[in-house]
């Protein structure tokens, strides 16, 4: 063949068990064919020149023939013993931890030593001392929002094992009810004003407001009671019916904590019918159960007599009916209210050209508004007229609130005056020329309401400051009040009913009643 060495020669082994390697370095194995007889070729190297990272050992001997790497000739072993010295607050990581470089931030661990806690907390117990190091488990929560802890008006400290972090009002108080605003109907629930859960229902306590009254009543809020005079002492102070209303209308002077009665006893009253008495002219009289009459005599007289409230009217002849009318009839000239539905005040009012009277004291001497006793009085040129013949003239009109619904207008004029009157039936009833509210017109008539109360007032029960002479009109009716024909048949009748002068109802109040068609006198003419 071509002569060659590899066509020549073949290779045998070269690297014999004679071949000597370096220190650490073993020969390959016998069969391994090597050309240029080197350490290269012949030898490899062992774990023997190896070294082994910080933190690892080498293996045993038997090993050291291996593959040459770190898993082969090395092994971990604890680099962070027990006698491994940490600084104080810090600890040995658990004795099998195997670290690389042999220091602190490798073999040791922070401790609850090292951690402060937040103002509000403890440190806790040793025993927690070698765990996580966080908040939960190095520090609990103390009491921090003691009872000692002042808190605004409407607040206050939380129970005393509240853990508090700032010691802030929004963490050491709470509200109370307080702060709760009710709604309408509602009052705050003092028996309940620490509760924990702010609601309607724990911070308020329900009026009669709240409550709804059956069909045929109303609301009763005429107790006309001061609920805030005399509370702090409301046990011995006031009276049963006081304590009753307050508590179920304004929820004070509650005898307990518990709900006040609300019921139709308790919240309501009978809605009583509303009826008007007027009084015009001189004067013309329709009673509250409206019965018509005229009433000419000069003098006193109850208008309304009841045992709480009391009216009273002078009635005069003006100059002006001597005059023109050629009359003795009268027209009314004062009225005067009194009684103990305001307590027992005097309220009198004049013609135009007089005065306005509070307790025998001028008030109101232009328009205004004003109180006496617990009336409410307002001066004005409004409200709708008792009279519409005397709609060309100023008015000049006193309005009149009392308790219970009592309403009074009072028209002055110049040298007389007009007047309405509206209210419910007065408990225990009532009398007077405006009637006795019974719901009978008959017994209202003319010649009744003169019987009863056409000889005046005794002077034991007058209201004004003096008194006029009572005096019996005798003048016949103008022509323009009674016709010719009228009058001759009133005269027939008024013969005969006005006969009797205890009645107190004169010839001429009978020729009034009788004549005028609209009057209820044209019953005696039927």
């Amino acid at each position: 063949t071509m002569v060659s060495r590899e066509a020549c020669c073949r290779k045998e082994p070269a690297c014999g068990e004679s071949f000597v390697c370096p220190e650490g370095y073993a020969r390959y194995h016998s069969h391994f064919q090597a050309v240029h007889l080197t350490a290269e070729e012949c030898c490899r190297p062992t774990c023997a020149t190896y070294t082994c990272h910080h933190g690892y050992l080498e293996r045993a001997s038997e090993l050291m023939d291996t593959e040459v790497s770190l898993e082969t000739c090395c092994r971990r072993e604890p680099a962070c013993g027990t006698d491994f010295t940490c600084p104080d607050g810090y600890a040995l990581y658990h004795s099998h931890f195997l670290a690389l470089h042999l220091t602190e931030e490798e073999c040791c661990r922070p401790t609850c030593a090292t951690y402060t806690c937040h103002h509000g907390y403890l440190e806790r117990a040793s025993e927690y001392m070698d765990t996580e190091v966080s908040l939960e488990t190095c520090c609990k929560r103390e009491p921090a929002c003691g009872t000692d802890y002042d808190c605004q008006d409407g607040f206050m400290p939380y129970h005393s094992h509240f853990r508090a972090l700032h010691l802030t009002t929004e963490e050491c108080c709470r509200p109370t009810c307080d702060t709760y605003n009710c709604p309408p109907g509602y009052v705050p629930n003092t028996c309940d004003a620490e509760s924990i859960t702010l609601t309607e229902q724990s911070c308020c306590r329900p009026t009669c407001a709240t409550f709804e009254c059956p069909s045929g009543y109303e609301r009763d809020d005429s107790g006309n009671y001061d609920c805030n005079a005399g509370l702090a002492n409301f046990r011995a102070g006031w009276s049963e019916s006081k304590k009753e209303w307050c508590c179920s209308h304004e929820g004070k002077g509650c005898s307990s904590c518990s709900m006040a009665r609300l019921d139709a006893p308790s919240c309501c009253k009978k809605v009583e019918v509303t009826h008007s008495c007027k009084l015009w002219g001189d004067p013309h009289i329709i009673t509250f159960d409206g019965s018509h009459l005229v009433f000419y005599s000069t003098g006193d007289f109850w208008i309304v007599k009841s045992e709480q409230l009391k009216i009273q009217g002078r009635f005069q002849c003006t100059d002006w009916t001597a005059e023109h009318d050629k009359t003795d009839y009268s027209s009314m000239t004062a009225i005067i209210v009194s009684g103990p539905i305001i307590g027992n005040h005097k309220i009198e009012v004049q013609t135009a050209a007089g005065q306005i009277l509070c307790d025998g004291k001028p008030i109101l001497a232009g328009f205004g508004t004003t109180y006496c006793g617990s009336a409410k009085l307002m001066y004005d040129g409004v409200g709708q007229l008792v009279d519409d013949a005397m709609a060309a003239l100023p008015h000049k009109v006193v309005h009149m609130t009392l308790p219970h619904g009592v309403t009074l207008q009072v028209n002055r004029w110049p040298n007389f005056m007009n007047a309405k009157i509206d209210m419910s039936r007065q408990p225990g009833g009532q009398d007077g020329v405006c009637g006795n509210f019974n719901g009978n017109s008959r017994d209202d008539s003319g010649p009744e309401l003169h019987r009863r109360y056409g000889r005046g007032i005794f002077r034991s029960e007058l209201l004004f400051s003096d008194s006029i002479p009572l005096h019996v009109p005798t003048a016949k009716p103008s022509p323009t009040r009674c016709s010719a024909e009228k009058h001759a048949r009133a005269a027939a009748i008024c013969r005969k009913e006005a006969a009797d002068s205890r009645l107190g109802w004169s010839f001429a109040e009978c020729l009034g009643d009788v004549c005028d068609a609209q009057k209820a006198g044209m019953e005696l003419q039927r």
